[in-house]
């Protein structure tokens, strides 16, 4: 069951021969089961996602950077950075470890100057894990 930002399962403990058996919940953070991170702790990793349409206004990231630092570029179906949304434009995510960290370019801007075209991110980051990325409108 998801509570918040949290996925939550409980255990009973019925089942089990032990008299030791006892209640029990289990908590992990919403959609952190999986994450990617550099190979090497103070290595520079990246990726490229798949050419996709984007469909929203807003980009949103799951992640852990708390003792790191990411940057994302938005790319053509060309791996050609788009004007406005390069890594440069971005306002890095340093020191921050959250479920929906937001995804800021300098201005102001939002993606709607880019909606309905078919594109790429590339997120590269060091000293942290990258769980899930999300687009809203």
């Amino acid at each position: 069951m998801a509570i918040r930002d949290e996925c939550c399962r409980g255990a009973d403990g019925s089942g089990l021969a032990s008299p030791d058996a006892a209640i029990g919940l289990a908590k992990v953070r919403l959609d952190r089961f999986i994450s990617l991170e550099p190979w090497q702790k103070n290595e520079m990793c990246w990726i490229i996602t798949k050419p996709f349409q984007l469909q929203g206004k807003s980009l949103e990231l799951n992640g852990d950077f708390s003792e790191g630092r990411l940057v994302l570029e938005i790319l053509d179906t060309e791996g050609k950075s788009i004007d406005g949304f390069t890594a440069a434009d971005m306002e890095p995510i340093e020191q921050a470890d959250d479920v929906k960290l937001a995804v800021c370019w300098k201005g102001g801007k939002d993606l709607s100057h880019i909606k309905g075209q078919d594109v790429r991110l590339k997120m590269s980051w060091e000293r942290g894990k990258l769980f899930a990325f999300q687009i809203r409108e």
